[in-house]
């Protein structure tokens, strides 16, 4: 829980504003950091995809404003709920972000059969809840330490497929090497236990 400050001269004059965890880390710098740290997850794949697959700039800059926008308000929620767990999160971000892409992009059963609808949930449950990968009251040092290889692993195998000659194998690898980084997210999410 943020200490906080009381005013010391005026007894009855309390001020209630969250200064610092434990930790000495602010609350809004957590905040911010969970913010920016989702939204570069949520980017990574877009990455891939908007450049590795369709070049099409125009779209990652409208991604760029839309996630933003929405994980402002999904961790604010979070910040408020603090006490509810990743695994609760994921499964709620995962199917409000299905429900998204289903009815407000159109990539619903019945609109686009072709779309990956579990890759999709998985994806809109992770980023969410690992983008506070850096709060020491959520994540354990080993799952972070663990959490942070994955990127680092995910990254270098999704590069590597530029070096892919045959351009149906490197479509074909932009669209499913980078997923495996949200299923090995989401499966640390999952069988995590937490302390205490």
């Amino acid at each position: 829980m943020a200490s906080r400050i009381v005013n010391q001269t005026n007894p009855v004059q309390r001020c209630t504003i969250p200064v610092a965890d434990p930790g000495g880390v602010t609350v809004m710098l957590l905040f911010f950091r969970a913010v920016l740290t989702s939204l570069l997850l949520a980017l990574w794949l877009e990455l891939f995809y908007k450049l590795g697959v369709t070049t099409d700039l125009p779209n990652l800059y409208g991604a760029v404003l839309v996630y933003t926008l929405v994980l402002l308000p999904v961790h604010l929620l979070m910040g408020w709920l603090n006490r509810v767990p990743d695994r609760l999160w994921f499964l709620l971000w995962g199917l409000l972000g299905l429900m998204g892409e289903w009815f407000v992009i159109g990539n619903s059963p019945w609109g686009n059969p072709e779309a990956l609808h579990l890759p999709m949930f998985v994806f809109h449950g992770t980023y969410p809840v690992w983008g506070r990968i850096f709060d020491p009251a959520r994540f354990e040092p080993n799952q972070r330490r663990a959490g942070l290889l994955a990127i680092g692993l995910f990254t270098l195998l999704g590069l590597a497929g530029r070096l892919i000659p045959s351009p149906d194998l490197r479509l074909a690898w932009f669209l499913f090497v980078p997923l495996g980084l949200y299923f090995s997210l989401a499966a640390m999410t999952l069988l995590h236990r937490p302390r205490g």
